[in-house]
Formats: C-alpha cells, structure tokens, sequence
C-alpha cells in the first residue's frame, strides 16, 4: 500500500511538473509572438518615407477611422479635417495617430502613424496618406507647391460628366482659391476688404465647363470680383493656370506639362482629390471655416 501510495505520489507530481513546463512554454511564445517585431517594407511614396507592417492595397479597406490623439499643430488640425472628409469616422475603426516627429508614415494593421518634423512636412506626410489609402497617384508634393505659389490667376476646368462627390469637391477648391483671393486684396492685413483693395487686385478665379475638348466660361460673383463670364468656348487644353477636375480611368493628381494640375478619375477619386488640393492651396481655410485659426 504504501508503495503504491508513492507511486500515485510521483505521478502527480510529474504531471504538475508537465504542466508548468507547458505553461512556461506558451508564455515564451507567446511573448514571442508579441514582442518580436514584424516584418516591414521600406519605401519612399510620393516624396515621403513610408514604413509599413501590411501591403499598402490593404489601406484601401481602412476607410473607417478613428483620429484619437489631441491636436498640438495648426497642420495637426487641417490633416484631421482632410482625413475627416475622405473617411467614416469611428471609433471602432483604424486608429490614426498625427504628430510631429521624423517625417514618414508609419503603417500597421490596426493603426497608423503620420509624422513631420515642420507644419508643410506633417501636411505633405498626410497628403500622402489620403493618396495611398484611398489608391489614387499623386505627384511629390513640391511639384505642386511649386505650382500654386504665386499664380496672378487661376482657372478651374470642371467636366460636365463629374458627379456629385466630384462637384462637391469642386466647391472645396473654389473655397480654399476665393479664401486666397480674400487674403491677398486685403492688402493693410485688417480682416476687411473694402472697395480700393477689391479695386487692387490682382488675383482672379475663372471657372470653365468642360464638355470634350472645348470649355465654357462660368459666372463667378463673390466678395472680391463680380465676373459675369461671356459664355464663350476656349480649347481646354490652351487653359492656365487651371486645376481640372475630369472623369477617367486613369485616377490621380497629375501636373501637367499645359500648365495644368488634373484632378482624375471616379467621382470619388476626384472627390479625394479635390480635399488633397484645398489644403495644398490654402491648408489653414478649412480651419477657419470652423472657427479655428
């Protein structure tokens, strides 16, 4: 008996010692699986260092969001309202963190960072972000910066074939071109633009229709120019400077060698498009629209 009572003894304790050899196991790999590093991809998209845990077509997926930490930056906040304008906000959904640091975006499966060392690089690291989630090409950013820096005008070429989410980022870049407008006629910086700075100015938005190959003048009243258009029918090809939002199979920002920026795509693509060029134009606007500086 109690040879037998040993034996049992052992047993037990041999299956204990098991158990615990079995739980320290899981507990190194699972440690192991947490804290080991996954595998990521290096590469520069657009001008703008990239470093991701996925395949960037997954982000085409992440379309709702949720932009959790507080804004420190003015450009901080403009990101916020383009991402905003393009996504579902959620809070469920694919965290996006926006801060300032060593400029790049830094992508996992469940979140995503966007970083920039100076306010232009924070908004070109977003830019690019709207670009690769939403699958669109875009230009380096310095090409379009360059292009809108100081233009005497600017013409906008909208095809009649656009929808409505391309028709409704049409009106975001009449808004950030008539902010700029604003700005620039008031010349003793104010806040006020009365009659001798409307007299002063020299910087004019003409709209055109596009149907083909030909455009049409458009009307254009608001609080610094009174243009009536002539109705009359330009090749739209000779336009520029001229932003232009057209449907194609090709979706894209493209600077052209026209003196053109083309906007390209399905409605939707246009419409992601269109946010990117605001805040190119003029990325404190959106702000100002809400109430912030």
């Amino acid at each position: 008996m109690a040879a037998d009572g040993a034996g049992e003894e052992g047993s037990e304790g041999k299956a204990v010692t098991l158990v615990k050899i079995i739980a320290g196991l899981l507990v190194i790999l699972f440690a192991l699986a947490y804290f080991t590093p996954k595998p990521t991809d290096e590469s520069v998209e657009y001008g703008v260092k990239v470093v991701s845990e996925i395949p960037l077509d997954k982000l085409r997926s992440m379309t709702h969001i949720a932009l959790y930490n507080k804004s420190v930056t003015p450009a901080e906040l403009t990101c916020k309202f383009e991402l905003s304008a393009i996504s579902n906000p959620d809070i469920r959904g694919y965290r996006i963190k926006i801060e300032q640091g060593s400029t790049g975006l830094y992508i996992g499966g469940k979140s995503a960072v966007i970083r920039g060392k100076t306010e232009e690089e924070l908004l070109e690291a977003c830019h690019v972000f709207a670009c690769l989630r939403d699958g669109i090409e875009c230009p380096n950013f310095m090409l379009l910066d360059s292009f809108f820096r100081e233009p005497g005008s600017m013409s906008v070429i909208l095809d009649e074939n656009v929808g409505a989410a391309g028709g409704r980022g049409y009106a975001e870049i009449m808004g950030a071109l008539s902010f700029v407008q604003s700005r620039k006629a008031d010349l003793d910086g104010d806040g006020l633009v009365n009659q001798s700075d409307v007299d002063a100015n020299d910087f004019f938005i003409y709209p055109f229709i596009k149907s083909g190959g030909e455009c049409r003048t458009q009307p254009l009243h608001n609080l610094v120019q009174n243009w009536t258009g002539t109705n009359e029918t330009y090749d739209c090809m000779g336009i520029g400077p001229a932003i232009v939002l057209t449907e194609s199979n090709s979706s894209g920002i493209y600077v052209a060698d026209n003196n053109q920026v083309v906007i390209s795509g399905s409605d939707d693509d246009i419409h992601t498009g269109s946010i990117i060029i605001r805040d190119v134009i003029a990325p404190e606007w959106i702000r100002r629209l809400y109430g912030f500086k």
